[in-house]
């Protein structure tokens, strides 16, 4: 019944529930954006395309976060307007050799802050209220997957070595840890607050925990 009832291929690597249940965002093959109202079974937003989705995620229940290659938008979903938008060619992006590809992205749980990274390993903390810096570094090499850990006051990054890298936003002159073992290019990294685990998946399938 949903699959005929709205038409679309979805190919998203990305499906975004609203924490109350009551909406569905994921993107299409076209690269638009689709909001589907579980409650009424219809589709109330359609047609918004940003070239290269890579994530979605609800701030609130009228706000939707949208990460493209290159575009960052947050999106008021009643009023279908942008409230705030970050262009990779945008004038805060000042960092000598940074290309314009977003890739890592993490929301904080907050929903005030952004971390993203690019291809070269550059990595920015933004706030999602006026678009500035808070910090960056570079980690290195490429970025794959990246959190910030608030309860700690640790950035986390995974890159392509298959390094978990472990930084301190006071000091970012060099990681304050190192872990290894990862056999592969770090896919995705998650981290757990209650007992400050860290887990790791890499592209080789394995799943492993700091």
């Amino acid at each position: 019944k949903f699959s005929k009832a709205t038409n679309f291929l979805a190919v998203s690597d990305d499906l975004e529930l609203l924490a109350n249940c009551k909406q569905l965002a994921w993107y299409s093959q076209s690269q638009e954006v689709i909001i589907w109202e579980l409650e009424n079974q219809r589709i109330i937003h359609d047609g918004l395309e940003v070239e290269g989705i890579q994530q979605l995620q609800f701030l609130d229940r009228n706000t939707l976060l949208i990460v493209g290659a290159r575009r960052i938008l947050v999106w008021n979903i009643k009023a279908e307007i942008v409230i705030t938008e970050f262009l990779a060619e945008s004038n805060w992006y000042t960092l000598p050799g940074f290309k314009p590809v977003f890739n890592a992205v993490d929301i904080l749980s907050n929903s005030n802050r952004l971390l993203v990274s690019d291809s070269e390993g550059k990595v920015i903390l933004l706030d999602l209220n006026n678009g500035k810096k808070i910090l960056s570094f570079d980690n290195g090499s490429k970025v794959k997957s990246s959190r910030f850990l608030e309860e700690l006051n640790l950035i986390v990054t995974g890159d392509i070595d298959g390094y978990l890298k472990v930084w301190d936003p006071d000091n970012l002159d060099q990681p304050t840890k190192i872990l290894s073992g990862q056999n592969s290019v770090v896919s995705k990294v998650r981290s757990s607050p209650r007992n400050g685990t860290i887990s790791v998946l890499g592209e080789e399938g394995k799943i492993k925990i700091w």
